[in-house]
This record gives structure tokens, C-alpha cells and sequence, in this order.
């Protein structure tokens, strides 16, 4: 899947590089650059976020070029499913940048904004319910509960709780994983 998404975001980013560059050679150039970049032959491979990631941006991008050639509300409703998946695969993107991807998408809609709000806040509701869920258990409005699985969670794992917090006491253990 990840050599696939390599393959495809080559070919998906002529169509934003032909928008913003006007000049066929100059987005030619751009995704043989993209092509051909050493990182991409190396890790497309690995199952990481990494290829996923530039692969929903570019996704994302062309979207926005489709829309802008073809003038069609399905584009910009593929646009902000892509902007939902990208919050929802890196939690470096916060649910906050759907806001602004959700107010550019009204004002190119024009006459068409209140379809496109509406659409796209059926399309934001799976990662607004697990944004309100990971509130609701963790205190936290955003798509990670930061108390994840990680090492300190697995070593703790066979802890009684009072021996959690001897070992916290003892600056043995972390504060989060005595949770």
C-alpha cells in the first residue's frame, strides 16, 4: 500500500505544481524530483506515518486543484475528507486546522457554502466524537489521550496501583504512568 501511495502522490502532485507553477516543465520537474528522491525509494517500503502523511497532503492539494478546474462540491468534500484523515493519522495535525479548511472550503463554494458547511461537518463527525471521547476519558480535546501505549505503560502494567505511586514517590516512575 505504502509503494502505491508513493506512486500515486507522484502523479497527484502535477496537478497542484501545474496550478501554483503555471508551467508544465517546472511540474515535470517537480515530481521527477519527488520520483526520484532518495527518501521516497527508501521508505515508501517501511509502514510508517510518514508516507501516509505527505501522501494525504498531496491528496488534499489536488483536491483543491480539481476543484478549481472542474468547479465540482465533490472535490471540495474530498478535500476535507482528506484534511478529517490527516487529523485523524498524525496528531500533529489538530482537529483546530479543520476549522480553517472547513471556512477556505465555504468561500470557494461560493453560492454553494451552506451545502459544503453542512457537508463537511457530517464528514468532520467521526473525528469530533473521538476527539469529545478522548475529553471525556482523558481530559483532553484532541485525536491522541497522550497516555498511549508506550514503555513506561507496559512496564507498569503488572503494578498494583499503590505500587505505582511508591515508585512515582521514589522518582522511579513517570506521574502519567501511574494513572
Amino acid at each position: 500500500l505504502n509503494v502505491v501511495m508513493g506512486a500515486a502522490l507522484c502523479g497527484l502532485l502535477y496537478f497542484p505544481a501545474q496550478i501554483l507553477l503555471r508551467r508544465r516543465w517546472l511540474s515535470v520537474m517537480l515530481c521527477s524530483i519527488v520520483a526520484l528522491h532518495p527518501s521516497l525509494l527508501l521508505y515508501e517500503a517501511y509502514i510508517l506515518y510518514d508516507v501516509i502523511t505527505v501522501f494525504l497532503v498531496v491528496a488534499t492539494l489536488a483536491c483543491v486543484a480539481f476543484f478549481q478546474w472542474k468547479e465540482r462540491l465533490s472535490w471540495l468534500a474530498a478535500f476535507l475528507a482528506g484534511m478529517n484523515l490527516l487529523v485523524l493519522t498524525r496528531t500533529i495535525f489538530h482537529p483546530v486546522v479543520l476549522v480553517p479548511a472547513l471556512v477556505l472550503s465555504c468561500i470557494w463554494a461560493g453560492a454553494q457554502w451552506r451545502r459544503i458547511l453542512l457537508l463537511g461537518l457530517l464528514i468532520s463527525m467521526p473525528v469530533l466524537g473521538w476527539c469529545a471521547k478522548n475529553y471525556v476519558k482523558f481530559g483532553f480535546w484532541g485525536t491522541t489521550s497522550w497516555t498511549g501505549m508506550n514503555l513506561w505503560r507496559v512496564a507498569a502494567h503488572d503494578y498494583s496501583s499503590k505500587e505505582r505511586e511508591e515508585l512515582v514517590q521514589a522518582g522511579l516512575m513517570d506521574p502519567m504512568v501511574a494513572v
